[in-house]
């Protein structure tokens, strides 16, 4: 009964987690210290719930850019921080500069940001990135940069981490999905990346703490441990991804 059938380390499998490491340097080439940096959750929805509890207090105020995923704005009010909602511009869903702006204050603790975006589909180029860089330097804010889509862009678009841009690599916290990248969402196995401290640090030490709470309202799902079996599948898919795009392919009835 030893080894792959215990609970995983509360970070995640250790080779699990060099893996999602390695991802992030070999695709966006960013240098990530798996044994600090890289958190396993439940799911992509788990890791959200880990950055708001972890980084948020009463009081604080969250800047989203909607429409959004409709996860976000309850869990923030859920622990007493406030959304402030800025709507972006149809058809092409463009950054309202001027809107943007006024939505800080000094209460303003964090950005959700959302790239590929649900349900819009937008891709936020480098430019908007930049802009929104600027601003959360200057309001000494963090980002939390939900990318459960990284991989899921089409034609020329190209999908670019707020974390690669100059003075964010600190101040940001990036999600990745398993379940959207490679089709199984029912795994339940999503992964953080970022700064040792204080965000990562944080999130873990606030885990248990809001578990009761999670389970009162959503049930067990959102908070189990991802299985030992789950990590060693995903751990599969992401050290052979040529391998994983071709079982994709073959899923969907396309040819590489």
């Amino acid at each position: 009964m030893d080894g792959h059938n215990q609970y995983p380390p509360m970070m995640g499998m250790p080779a699990l987690r060099e893996a999602v490491a390695a991802h992030d340097k070999r695709c966006y080439g960013i240098e990530v210290d798996w044994r600090t940096e890289v958190l396993v959750t439940s799911g992509a929805t788990e890791a959200l719930f880990d950055c708001f509890m972890g980084l948020l207090e009463v009081g604080d105020e969250v800047v989203l850019l909607e429409p959004a995923y409709d996860t976000y704005a309850p869990v923030i009010r859920r622990l007493g921080a406030v959304p402030r909602p800025v709507r972006l511009v149809p058809p092409t869903w463009s950054l309202p500069h001027d809107e943007l702006v006024a939505a800080f204050s000094p209460r303003t603790k964090m950005i959700v940001l959302n790239t590929p975006m649900n349900p819009t589909g937008k891709v936020f180029t480098r430019a908007e990135l930049a802009f929104l860089a600027e601003l959360a330097i200057r309001h000494d804010v963090f980002v939390v940069c939900d990318e459960v889509y990284e991989h899921l862009t089409f034609g020329a678009v190209q999908h670019i981490p707020l974390m690669t841009l100059p003075g964010m690599r600190e101040r940001t916290v990036r999600i990745g999905s398993a379940g959207k990248t490679f089709s199984i969402t029912g795994w339940k196995v999503g992964y953080i990346t970022g700064p040792a401290t204080p965000p990562t640090a944080m999130m873990l030490a606030r885990r248990l703490d809001w578990a009761a709470l999670l389970r009162r309202v959503f049930g067990d799902d959102v908070t189990r441990c991802p299985r030992c079996g789950d990590h060693l599948r995903v751990l599969a898919f992401l050290t052979h991804p040529d391998v994983t795009a071709r079982i994709l392919l073959r899923r969907h009835g396309l040819k590489a």
